[in-house]
């Protein structure tokens, strides 16, 4: 009996937080779901590219009660050669009203990505520019 309480008054707090954050305006806009591929939409995840290819992302954004911006960028994390950071020029953003997919695609430079690992780090962002949500995904060029 006590068990079950407990478990109706947890219920009814996060009910009530979660009702209080839609009407305080306080976003809880989250990434339910980050996949990258070598296709548009990544219906097929691939965590292993080639110097040519282009990688996509696909980034699920769940709860938004007020518009957000979903940015990804792209990072270096292991390049003979290269600093571990942001790759500038490489990243985009996308402005979301409601739960949906944000679609990024990173095309392979000139000469090809140089072999090593990098990242994609992908960011939610309310209207003021604060993290709400992070997420990333490692791939390999060989």
């Amino acid at each position: 009996m006590q068990t079950k309480r407990y478990r109706l008054a947890l219920l009814w707090v996060l009910v009530l937080g979660l009702g209080a954050g839609s009407v305080l305006g306080i976003s809880m806009a989250k990434i339910s779901g980050l996949r990258v591929g070598k296709n548009k939409g990544v219906s097929e995840e691939s965590d292993s590219f080639g110097r040519q290819d282009t990688v996509y992302a696909a980034a699920q954004i769940a709860n938004v009660t007020d518009a957000v911006d979903v940015k990804s960028q792209l990072v270096v994390e292991d390049i003979p050669g290269q600093e571990p950071g942001p790759i500038k020029g490489l990243e985009s953003t996308v402005h979301m009203a409601r739960n949906g997919r944000a679609d990024f695609t990173f095309s392979a430079p000139t000469k090809g990505w140089p072999k090593g690992k990098y990242g994609i780090e992908v960011f939610v962002l309310d209207e003021h520019g604060e993290e709400l949500d992070h997420k990333g995904a490692e791939f390999t060029v060989e």
